[in-house]
C-alpha cells in the first residue's frame, strides 16, 4: 500500500503515513461527500476472498462438498477401527508370546492395556466420524502433584526475584538512571520481563518523579476516534490498569504516588502512572534532544514507529488542536501543538509517575 500523497509505502494496517502524516482512508469507508471523515479507530479491513463458485454451479459445488464430506468421515472411521484392529492384535501377539515368561498377572495387565488401547483408539475414530462429543475427549495424562508443585514454585520464585527490581536508594538524585519494576522489552517473550530503567526527573523529599527512559510500549491515546481528553481516554485507563498490574508487586505498587493533573479544560485527575504534560516535558527537559527517545524492541515490533535517527513519537497528555487529535513529541524532540489522531497506531508512551521510599 502507498500514500496518495507522497508516494511512500506503507504497512498494510496504517491508518495515517508515517512520512507525511496524510490518514489513509479508503473511499469504501469514506463518504464522497467528505472525505476528511474518519468514523472509527480499527483499521479497514481486508476484503474478503474473492468467491470461487458462480451463481451457475454454486449448489453443484455445494452437493459436491457434501458428498466429499460423507466420504472422507467413513474413510476416517474406516481408517481408526483398522488402526484399532492392529493394535490390538499386536499387542495381544506380544502378551501371547512373552506369557511364560512373564508369569499370568503381567499378562493379565498387558490383556487390559490392549483393552484400552482398543476402547481409546476406537473412541477416536468415532469422534473423527462425529460420533463422540468434545467433552467425552481423553484427557492428557496428569502431571503428578509434587512435580506440578515445584514448577510452580521454581516460576513464582524466579518471577518474584525479578519483578522486586528495586535500584532507588537514598543516595538517588535527579539526573540518575534507576530500575523499577519490570516489563516486556526484548520482544523474547520466552525469558521473561525485564527490569524498567527509568530517569529521574524531580525529588520532593522522600519521592522521585519517574519517566521511563525509553518508549516502551505503542498504545493509542484513545481507542476511538472521538473528542478526548486525558481525562476521558483510553491511555490512561491502560497506564492505571493494565501496565501497572503488568510491571510491578503490590509493593511496588503501594509506593506509587497519586498525582494531580488539570488539563487546560479544568478536567482534574488523579492517577497513580500518567504521562507528562507538554508544560512537564518543556520543565523537565531542557532542550528538545534531551525529550528524544528510542523504542525498546518490544515496542517496536509492536508498531511503534522508529525513524533512521533511532527516535520514536510519543504522547503527551493534553489534547491538540481539534480534539480528536492529542499532542506528541517528534522523533527531533520537539511538542507538537497541532498533535495526531487520538487512535493512531504508531505513537509509544513513556510512562511517569512519582515514588515514595
Amino acid at each position: 500500500m502507498f500514500c496518495k500523497n507522497c508516494g511512500k509505502e506503507l504497512k498494510d494496517n496504517d491508518r495515517f503515513c508515517r512520512y507525511c502524516g496524510a490518514v489513509i482512508k479508503p473511499k469504501s469507508q469514506v463518504p464522497e461527500a467528505d472525505q476528511t471523515t474518519v468514523q472509527n479507530k480499527a483499521p479497514v479491513k481486508a476484503q474478503e476472498d474473492n468467491i470461487k463458485s458462480s451463481p451457475d454451479n454454486a449448489q453443484g459445488d455445494q452437493n459436491k462438498g457434501k458428498k466429499g464430506t460423507a466420504a472422507n468421515n467413513s474413510l476416517m472411521l474406516g481408517i481408526g477401527i483398522g488402526i484399532a484392529v492392529a493394535a490390538v492384535c499386536g499387542l495381544l501377539f506380544f502378551v501371547t508370546q512373552n506369557k511364560e515368561n512373564s508369569g499370568n498377572e503381567p499378562a493379565a495387565a498387558a490383556q487390559e492395556n490392549a483393552a484400552a488401547v482398543q476402547e481409546s483408539v476406537g473412541e477416536a475414530a468415532a469422534d473423527n466420524a462425529g460420533e463422540a462429543a468434545p467433552e467425552e475427549a481423553a484427557a492428557e495424562n496428569p502431571v503428578s502433584e509434587d512435580a506440578a508443585a515445584a514448577a510452580q514454585e521454581s516460576a513464582e520464585s524466579e518471577r518474584h526475584e525479578v519483578e522486586e527490581v528495586d535500584s532507588i536508594t537514598a543516595d538517588t538524585s535527579v539526573g540518575d538512571y534507576v530500575l523499577y519494576g519490570t516489563y516486556e522489552q526484548d520482544n523474547n517473550l520466552e525469558n521473561g520481563k525485564e527490569p524498567l530503567e527509568w530517569i529521574v526527573l524531580d525529588k520532593y523529599e522522600d519521592s522521585y518523579l519517574l519517566i521511563t527512559a525509553e518508549v516502551i510500549d505503542e498504545v493509542c491515546y484513545n481507542d476511538e476516534w472521538d473528542v478526548t481528553s486525558w481525562q476521558s481516554c483510553s491511555l490512561r485507563s491502560w497506564l492505571n490498569e493494565e501496565f501497572i498490574e503488568e510491571a510491578f508487586t503490590e509493593a511496588q505498587t503501594s509506593q506509587i504516588s497519586y498525582t494531580e493533573h488539570t488539563d487546560v479544560d479544568g478536567n482534574y485527575t488523579s492517577d497513580q502512572v500518567f504521562i507528562l504534560s507538554p508544560w512537564e516535558l518543556e520543565n523537565y527537559f531542557s532542550s528538545n534532544s534531551d525529550r528524544t527517545a528510542g523504542a525498546t524492541d518490544y515496542a517496536e515490533a509492536r508498531g511503534v514507529y522508529e525513524y533512521s535517527n533511532g527516535n520514536c513519537w510519543y504522547w503527551a497528555a493534553e489534547e491538540g488542536a481539534d480534539p480528536h487529535y492529542a499532542r506528541y513529541v517528534n522523533c527531533e524532540g520537539a511538542i507538537l501543538e497541532y498533535g495526531m489522531l487520538v487512535f493512531n497506531n504508531s505513537f509509544g508512551v513513556r510512562p511517569a509517575m512519582w515514588v515514595e521510599k
